[in-house]
């Protein structure tokens, strides 16, 4: 992976969070935040391809820049994972797993990218408060569904501590 696509990624999320700074909480706001995480999780996979990359002094710079406006995004993490809640509260007729695994993810994945940076201190809340619950309410559902993703449909990299995504395929 070209250390030049995970730059773009990370101004990308500088970008994303600058603009939701200054943007009021209409529905584009919420696309964004949307974007935001799906580029995270493309951050992550592109990170996990390229490992050096996260001791380089540039891709430091930019995580505690994008870190700092991470902390003031609280709000809008909470209301992710509600969504993704209310989400899990319907019938699933389609790929909703791949959905809801995606989301999961998206959310660890902040957990993971932003260790050792002043957003750390604020996602433990997340798992307190939010995230066992969560989890939880996934593995109830992942009963009632059953779905297994094949190989394919699971992000690259994406390591077994992302239950979620291996739930019903797990030996017994």
């Amino acid at each position: 992976m070209d250390k030049i696509i995970i730059y773009r990624k990370l101004e990308k999320i500088i970008e994303i969070l600058t603009a939701l700074e200054k943007d009021d909480k209409n529905i584009e706001y919420q696309s964004k935040f949307q974007e935001f995480m799906s580029v995270i999780m493309e951050l992550y996979t592109e990170i996990k391809t390229e490992p050096a990359i996260e001791s380089d002094v540039e891709f430091q710079r930019y995580l505690k820049e994008s870190a700092a406006k991470l902390v003031f995004r609280s709000r809008d993490i909470e209301l992710f994972v509600v969504d993704l809640k209310k989400m899990l509260s319907f019938t699933f007729y389609d790929n909703e797993w791949l959905v809801v695994c995606y989301k999961r993810s998206s959310i660890e994945v902040l957990k993971e990218i932003y260790k050792n940076t002043c957003f750390e201190e604020y996602f433990h809340y997340y798992e307190v408060e939010y995230l066992e619950e969560l989890d939880q309410i996934i593995k109830w559902k992942g009963e009632i569904e059953c779905y297994i993703p094949t190989q394919e449909q699971i992000p690259i990299a994406i390591p077994p501590s992302h239950w979620w995504w291996y739930l019903n395929n797990q030996p017994n």
